[in-house]
């Protein structure tokens, strides 16, 4: 069992207005766009919208399905176990200063790997954490990571904007 879930991601926000236009309690749009490539040439990309509110909840977007897993307890008889396979964005934001703002971003992505069994298989997860301070309309690289065992590389960039 395969599934091609794992995507390189760019984060990006679409809003016609200009950066005047967000304030402390504007909401503010993530458009994530997760993208692979091989090399120069793109293999896949991913688009993701989601909302947060600066100084209110964390906000998150989860989608995928679970995987059946067979574990073997304190040497007991096997257990099927449920593993997340797929997407987890979430960020927070923090009222602006200075006319940027503190997003607390994370992002899991995974994926079913070659290698396992129907009954066993090879899960492979990418995680990543980061604080960034940004301003509306800013454009930011968030992460370019290669991955040594498929030689894919994962690109995600940032763009923040108010909601429109």
């Amino acid at each position: 069992m395969r599934l091609a879930l794992s995507v390189p991601l760019v984060l990006a926000l679409a809003f016609a207005g200009t950066a005047d236009a967000a304030g402390p309690d504007r909401d503010l749009r993530l458009d994530v766009v997760y993208s692979r490539y091989q090399g120069e040439r793109q293999i896949s990309s991913q688009a993701y919208s989601f909302f947060v509110t600066p100084g209110g909840e964390e906000s998150s977007v989860r989608f995928g399905l679970q995987v059946p897993v067979m574990v073997r307890l304190d040497a007991g008889a096997p257990t099927v176990m449920f593993k997340d396979v797929g997407t987890h964005l979430s960020c927070k934001a923090e009222p602006p200063e200075a006319g940027a703002y503190r997003l607390a971003f994370s992002l899991e992505q995974g994926t079913v790997a070659e290698g396992g069994s129907a009954a066993n298989p090879a899960l492979r997860t990418f995680r990543s954490q980061a604080s960034l301070r940004m301003a509306p309309g800013e454009t930011r690289n968030y992460v370019t990571a290669a991955d040594p065992q498929s030689g894919e590389t994962l690109k995600i960039d940032v763009t923040l904007n108010a909601r429109p």
